[in-house]
């Protein structure tokens, strides 16, 4: 367990003074990420809770959201699918709060290019 002056917290795994392996950090904001870590950074699977109540579970890559996960928006709103470099990238779909399909395609940087329907 490590308590950083400012506040912050992480219980886990270390390896060099780093984080390093499975942990939990929780940051003063009310931010917080349990999940794996190599050298101090985000990377491979976990989940991340934004100080908002905004919420991804997914992969991790270099401290960002890359490969599939979900987002869950804390409106009820959600994205099921592919992430690089913290933005939705590649096929996915976006549901509404009350779990109707509001669009289902092919993102890049966040932004819908087209519609896309799979089995």
């Amino acid at each position: 367990v490590y308590t950083h002056p400012n506040g912050d917290k992480y219980e886990g795994e270390h390896k060099d003074n780093q984080r390093h392996g499975w942990g939990t950090n929780k940051w003063i904001t009310g931010a917080s990420h349990i999940g794996d870590f190599i050298q101090g950074k985000r990377h491979g699977r976990g989940t991340s809770s934004k100080s908002n109540g905004d919420q991804y579970s997914g992969e991790f890559k270099n401290d960002k959201y890359n490969g599939q996960g979900t987002y869950k928006f804390v409106d009820g709103r959600k994205y099921i699918g592919s992430f690089k470099d913290d933005k939705c990238n590649g096929y996915g779909i976006e549901y509404n709060a009350d779990g109707s399909i509001f669009r289902e395609g092919v993102f890049e940087d966040n932004d819908f290019l087209y519609e896309q329907k799979r089995n």
